[in-house]
């Protein structure tokens, strides 16, 4: 079991190309953008929230990006910029293994 809040990184130890990101919320309330990069959060009890922005690339950490908004009968509307670190480049592939 994961107890801490953040981005967990775990990699294969026999291909270091393959790895992945386990991201732990400390809320059930989060969402995922879409291809436009627009989200909604459903269902909120109204209240005042902290929301915060996390991608991969993101050069801030996720509490540098915390916005205050108040949820009530109105639609909030809340815009996030993060500067993102350039992708990083992958190894070619030839069918099932990475070039040595």
């Amino acid at each position: 079991m994961i107890d801490k809040v953040g981005a967990v990184k775990i990699g294969c130890n026999i291909h270091d190309w393959m790895s992945g990101i386990i991201l732990v919320l400390p809320s059930r309330h989060f969402a995922v953008t879409d291809s436009s990069g627009h989200f909604a959060l459903d269902d909120l009890p109204a209240g005042t929230y902290t929301l915060v922005a996390w991608h991969v690339r993101s050069k801030l950490k996720p509490d540098d990006t915390a916005q205050s908004v108040q949820v009530g009968a109105e639609v909030a509307n809340v815009t996030f910029k993060l500067p993102l670190a350039p992708p990083r480049p992958r190894p070619a592939m030839h069918g099932n293994r990475a070039d040595p």
